[in-house]
């Protein structure tokens, strides 16, 4: 009995040891689809609470407010918000055909206007949650879609942060054609299971480099 107690217990340590070892983004990533699965099982045995919950979200997608609604002929209005940011994008390049802290800002904001207003659209007036088939579907497509959104809108955030050094680099030019500058220069080597003496000869021929 004894034995068997000390051997649960150094199972346990054991298990814990491991989990303690996960990344925890890997965690948070299973916690999320467990998450996930747990509520689509609900929502496929019928469970009150989670069918009540997408029943009433599917009845709100069908009655979507009037802002979000899809453009129709009668309703030309909705399209004139688009149609002064396009516009005011078109206006800051035609002002400033080189990128200019400004403009760049002008035009990144616009962008981010229209794709918020898209995800609003998509989001409140798309999805089909009629039945779980169909609510898991147009749920996974929408993430996916909303997944591609937000690396579009990370990169719209780093073209925020960019630095014309031209001026800068045409000076330093001079300085290294001049020989009173020298830049530093990283080089990396990949290796793969090489023999030693490959990697030796690699690195002792970059260390002999002279790019002057």
């Amino acid at each position: 009995m004894t034995t068997s107690r000390f051997n649960l217990q150094d199972l346990k340590r054991r298990f814990f040891w491991r989990i303690s070892r996960v990344p925890t983004a890997t965690l948070v990533v299973l916690g999320a689809v467990a998450f996930v699965s747990a509520i689509a099982a609900a929502w496929f045995a019928r469970e009150g609470t989670v069918s009540g919950i997408f029943a009433t979200i599917d009845i709100r997608q069908q009655n979507p407010p009037v802002w979000l609604q899809v453009p129709a002929a009668s309703k030309m209005y909705l399209l004139v918000p688009t149609f002064v940011l396009v516009s005011a994008a078109l206006a800051a390049i035609k002002i400033s055909p080189q990128p200019q802290k400004w403009s760049r800002a002008v035009v990144v904001a616009i962008v981010l206007a229209l794709t918020i207003r898209y995800v609003l659209w998509r989001s409140l007036a798309t999805l089909n949650l009629s039945d779980p088939l169909n609510g898991i579907f147009s749920l996974g497509l929408f993430f996916l879609e909303m997944l591609m959104v937000l690396t579009t809108s990370i990169q719209l955030y780093l073209m925020l942060r960019v630095k014309d050094r031209r001026q800068e680099a045409d000076r330093m030019a001079v300085a290294v054609a001049e020989g009173n500058f020298a830049p530093s220069v990283d080089i990396f080597i990949p290796t793969y299971n090489e023999p030693a003496f490959i990697l030796r000869r690699t690195v002792i021929g970059c260390q002999a480099l002279d790019y002057a």
